[in-house]
């Protein structure tokens, strides 16, 4: 639907043993949605396909960047969404795997209320030193898009 099927290829693995599916250093670039609560926290799904999807049940935040670490050359890059309520866990799992955090950008529902996602990109093998941009705030007061995210859902340049 989008186009890209010449430029992209998808593969189904299990991120736990990604190994035995890809080559290692075999992608410039990682893009992930990793399970965000941990096994314990808040309430699960009865459907099996959502618990494993939004807990960390059948695999966890450090198996997703082993994954990426291992797909990844040096001056590979990752990019991820988590909750902003996790991100010390996040940026602490990174750096573990060598993949320094380069850019952070916390998402907001609302202008006025606290950041509910963190935007990450890091480098396999960068050197230390990042950089936080604006926040990213998804609707103004009348629950519509604000002027950015419209971009983005229509495809627009959005950051420099």
């Amino acid at each position: 639907m989008n186009g890209f099927q010449k430029r992209i290829t998808i593969a189904r693995a299990d991120v736990r043993n990604i190994q035995e599916t890809l080559r290692p250093e075999s992608f410039a670039a990682v893009i992930c949605n990793p399970p965000y609560r941990q096994t314990t926290s808040g309430r699960t799904s009865p459907n099996v396909e959502r618990k494993i999807a939004r807990h960390e049940i059948a695999a966890g935040l450090a198996d997703f960047l082993r994954a990426a670490a291992y797909l990844l050359p040096i001056k590979g890059r990752i990019a991820m969404v988590y909750p902003a309520l996790r991100i010390v866990d996040l940026l602490q799992s990174m750096r573990n795997m060598n993949l320094e955090p380069k850019r952070l950008r916390m998402v907001h529902s609302f202008a006025n209320t606290k950041a509910s996602l963190v935007l990450v990109e890091a480098v396999k093998g960068g050197r230390s030193g990042s950089e936080t941009l604006s926040p990213l705030v998804v609707y103004r007061e009348s629950k519509q898009y604000t002027t950015e995210v419209e971009a983005m859902l229509a495809g627009k340049p959005t950051l420099d």
